[in-house]
């Protein structure tokens, strides 16, 4: 019930950020405004399916929800994201940007709990590809590259 109040508030509060920015940004010039607009619009489309969503939410009646984790358990996996993190900084440099970042999808998709290895790294592969046409080759962004292509 506790996730349910949190959700419908979230949501609202993410929407009224969505009319500020919307509000904010329709003052400017056009070029400038495009990509605070588009930002917006997505706030308050997804704020709007997180508050749908959390109305239509059917509880779960397998049996008693699960006790929340004491001691440093919890903790394990957010530190191992961020030492992984880490090391995806620092191996940017001498690996580039595709494969840390295929590799860092794949941990972190892992942490999360998706094990078909197969549509996971499909997934992180076509997504990183998109980040890299997006960034590298539309927007010209100069993203990391392995040592011998430069």
């Amino acid at each position: 019930m506790l996730l349910k109040k949190i959700d419908t508030w979230l949501s609202i509060v993410f929407f009224a950020t969505g009319v500020v920015v919307y509000k904010m940004a329709s003052g400017f010039d056009d070029i400038p405004s495009r990509f605070p607009i588009l930002l917006a619009i997505s706030f308050m489309v997804l704020s709007a399916l997180l508050f749908v969503n959390t109305l239509f939410k059917v509880r779960r009646q397998n049996g008693p929800e699960e006790a929340p984790a004491h001691g440093c358990h919890r903790y394990i996996m957010p530190a191992m994201v961020t030492v992984v993190m880490c090391a995806y900084a620092a191996a940017l440099e001498f690996a580039g940007f595709i494969a840390p970042s295929v590799l860092l999808m794949l941990f972190v998709g892992w942490v999360l709990g998706y094990r078909r290895s197969g549509l996971l790294l499909l997934v992180s592969l076509l997504f990183v590809l998109a980040v890299y046409g997006v960034f590298g080759v539309l927007l010209g962004v100069p993203l990391p590259r392995l040592p011998f292509m430069e």
